[in-house]
């Protein structure tokens, strides 16, 4: 935790979810002053490397 715009102490999730199911992939708690765009970028990636890895439908 650190201090947020506000000036008071807090957090900023980023989650990492499926669009069409809603399902988290991933949840990080960051610093409260951190801009929503911060390191989103590598948490996407390693999101859609696994999603891709995944089977797409029956066999």
């Amino acid at each position: 935790m650190d201090i947020s715009f506000k000036g008071i102490w807090g957090y900023h999730p980023l989650v990492v979810s499926l669009a069409n199911t809603e399902e988290v992939l991933y949840l990080v708690n960051r610093p409260g002053n951190v801009p929503g765009h911060t390191d989103a970028a590598p948490w996407i990636d390693k999101a859609s490397s696994t999603w891709s890895r995944t089977p797409s439908g029956p066999a």
